[in-house]
């Protein structure tokens, strides 16, 4: 410090006993204040120890960090709850009709109409189109999880029936109108889009109900295809869902016509018989044909056909389907008989099959046969 003395101002002199260092200033505060380690002209780490020091200065720098992380918290929070307080309420999803029939019931045969009538003008000349866009409305209106795609145990023409008689004059209406080639090559496009939905998880009971509805009232135009949906079948095979289905939807032209019934049997049932999830269905199909009442009959052809399934030579058939069978062979011989020809002709080829066939069942049915065919032709002569 400086001090007037005699007029004149001296330098104080640095007191020995002093522990304090005394720093000069020269006037320049900023290098003091720019200095952290001193506080007052102490150098703190000649006051403190030195590990209190670092606990301090590492104290300070995590006061710092941590200081902004949790403004960003806070203020993200603070976002998020703006954000959602922002977000208008999304309006409850429709619940799932429980069943087909409501499903069915709930549909506007209007709007299904309407569909249908605007379709038709805006694309007269492609009716593909407009059979396309009402299968994809009933399969958006029927979202219903179906268990068993063949719906084994319910009636005869299901789940058709279910469908309520303005929406089904509907279906009619737009397939009679798109003319039988139309409706021809629909069918193909329908059976495939149907495996293609049903192998993506997507509703395809609007395909099944005009699959359905085509295939019984146009069994020859289906029938007449049935190498296609060989092939289809082929792709599908290993799931049995679809493949079931596929079985399923063809299958409906045995309704009304034995013949392509039958061929349908041969061709597109018949090569699963010996697979364990499609056995059960192949069999029931022929029961089927068996139990109903055609005016068709059948040709030796297509009775010895049947017959090498009522007696097959498996080990692994099961055995109460077996009986099943055994019991249509009478109404399979009624088919065989209502032919108008001479029966006689048969006898050349039932014979070969007796020689061929060590079924002891397959030659007693055939003997028997043969027997009724000796006895019908000399009653007619």
């Amino acid at each position: 410090k400086h001090v007037r003395k005699n007029g004149k101002v001296v330098t104080k002199k640095k007191d020995k006993n002093s522990k304090l260092p005394v720093v000069k200033n020269n006037g320049n505060n900023k290098d003091v204040k720019g200095k952290k380690n001193l506080l007052n002209g102490v150098k703190i780490e000649e006051v403190l120890p030195k590990s209190q020091v670092q606990n301090l200065y590492s104290s300070n720098k995590n006061n710092k960090e941590n200081k902004k992380p949790q403004d960003k918290t806070k203020q993200e929070k603070t976002d998020k709850k703006s954000q959602k307080k922002d977000k208008p309420q999304e309006p409850p999803k429709p619940k799932p009709p429980k069943s087909i029939q409501s499903a069915l019931n709930a549909i506007d045969v209007d709007e299904f109409n309407s569909i249908f009538e605007k379709s038709k003008n805006h694309y007269p000349d492609a009716p593909i189109v407009w059979l396309k866009e009402l299968v994809q409305f009933l399969n958006q209106k029927v979202p219903v999880d179906v268990q068993d795609h063949v719906f084994s145990s319910k009636p005869e023409g299901y789940p058709l029936n279910l469908v309520p008689s303005g929406l089904k004059n509907v279906i009619e209406k737009s397939v009679k109108e798109a003319g039988k080639n139309n409706t021809q090559l629909f069918f193909d496009i329908c059976l495939t889009s149907m495996a293609t939905d049903m192998s993506r998880g997507l509703p395809a009971l609007g395909n099944k109900f005009y699959l359905q509805y085509i295939s019984m009232n146009e069994p020859n135009l289906i029938s007449v295809n049935i190498s296609k949906h060989v092939t289809l079948r082929n792709s599908y095979q290993n799931r049995p869902n679809i493949g079931l289905s596929i079985l399923w939807a063809v299958g409906h032209v045995g309704i009304r016509d034995l013949h392509s019934g039958l061929t349908t049997f041969k061709e597109l049932f018949l090569p699963l018989l010996d697979m364990k999830n499609y056995t059960r269905f192949v069999v029931k199909y022929l029961l089927d044909l068996l139990n109903r009442k055609y005016d068709e009959s059948i040709s030796t052809d297509e009775f010895l056909l049947i017959l090498d399934t009522i007696y097959p030579d498996k080990k692994n058939f099961p055995v109460d389907l077996k009986e099943e069978l055994d019991r249509k062979v009478t109404n399979l011989k009624a088919l065989l008989f209502k032919n108008k020809e001479k029966h006689h002709a048969y006898v050349e080829v039932l014979l070969k099959k007796i020689v061929t066939n060590s079924n002891k069942p397959y030659q007693n049915c055939i003997c028997d046969v043969l027997v009724d065919i000796f006895a019908n032709d000399a009653n007619n002569d």
